[in-house]
Protein backbone atom coordinates (compact mmCIF):
# COMPACT_ATOMS: atom_id res chain seq x y z
CA UNK A 1 0.00 0.00 0.00
CA UNK A 2 1.61 3.66 -1.04
CA UNK A 3 0.21 5.34 1.65
CA UNK A 4 1.15 9.57 2.05
CA UNK A 5 0.81 9.97 5.72
CA UNK A 6 -1.68 12.65 4.76
CA UNK A 7 -5.50 13.14 5.31
CA UNK A 8 -8.23 15.76 3.70
CA UNK A 9 -10.02 17.21 6.77
CA UNK A 10 -12.81 20.01 6.85
CA UNK A 11 -12.44 22.53 8.98
CA UNK A 12 -14.96 24.77 11.00
CA UNK A 13 -13.42 28.74 9.20
CA UNK A 14 -16.55 30.98 10.15
CA UNK A 15 -16.12 34.27 11.15
CA UNK A 16 -18.06 37.45 12.05
CA UNK A 17 -19.07 39.75 9.62
CA UNK A 18 -18.92 44.10 11.07
CA UNK A 19 -22.71 43.65 12.16
CA UNK A 20 -21.56 40.59 14.59
CA UNK A 21 -23.17 37.97 12.60
CA UNK A 22 -21.84 34.69 12.27
CA UNK A 23 -20.72 33.65 8.79
CA UNK A 24 -20.64 29.83 8.56
CA UNK A 25 -17.37 28.84 6.59
CA UNK A 26 -15.64 25.58 5.93
CA UNK A 27 -11.87 25.07 4.39
CA UNK A 28 -10.13 21.69 3.57
CA UNK A 29 -6.76 21.46 5.37
CA UNK A 30 -4.33 18.60 4.97
CA UNK A 31 -3.01 17.16 8.15
CA UNK A 32 -0.58 14.49 8.56
CA UNK A 33 -1.62 10.92 10.26
CA UNK A 34 1.47 10.59 12.72
CA UNK A 35 0.99 9.82 16.77
CA UNK A 36 2.62 8.69 19.22
CA UNK A 37 1.77 5.10 20.59
CA UNK A 38 4.80 4.87 22.96
CA UNK A 39 7.86 5.75 23.89
CA UNK A 40 10.24 6.67 20.99
CA UNK A 41 7.86 5.73 18.41
CA UNK A 42 4.89 6.98 16.40
CA UNK A 43 2.72 5.65 13.58
CA UNK A 44 0.44 5.99 10.53
CA UNK A 45 -3.29 6.01 11.48
CA UNK A 46 -4.06 5.96 7.85
CA UNK A 47 -2.01 2.66 6.87
CA UNK A 48 -0.35 1.45 10.42
CA UNK A 49 3.27 1.23 9.68
CA UNK A 50 5.32 2.28 12.81
CA UNK A 51 8.36 4.58 13.00
CA UNK A 52 11.04 5.12 15.43
CA UNK A 53 12.29 8.86 16.64
CA UNK A 54 16.16 7.23 16.59
CA UNK A 55 17.49 4.03 15.43
CA UNK A 56 18.66 3.20 19.22
CA UNK A 57 14.63 2.99 19.48
CA UNK A 58 14.29 0.83 16.47
CA UNK A 59 16.95 -1.62 17.52
CA UNK A 60 15.07 -1.85 21.04
CA UNK A 61 11.76 -2.36 19.91
CA UNK A 62 12.65 -4.74 16.79
CA UNK A 63 16.01 -6.34 17.65
CA UNK A 64 15.58 -6.36 21.69
CA UNK A 65 19.00 -4.28 22.37
CA UNK A 66 20.12 -2.05 24.81
CA UNK A 67 17.14 0.30 26.76
CA UNK A 68 15.85 3.16 26.36
CA UNK A 69 16.38 6.32 28.54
Amino acid sequence: MDCDHEEQVMEDDSYYDQDGNEVPDYKWVTRNTWVDIDLHRYTCSKCGVVRYYSERARRFYEDGEGSLP
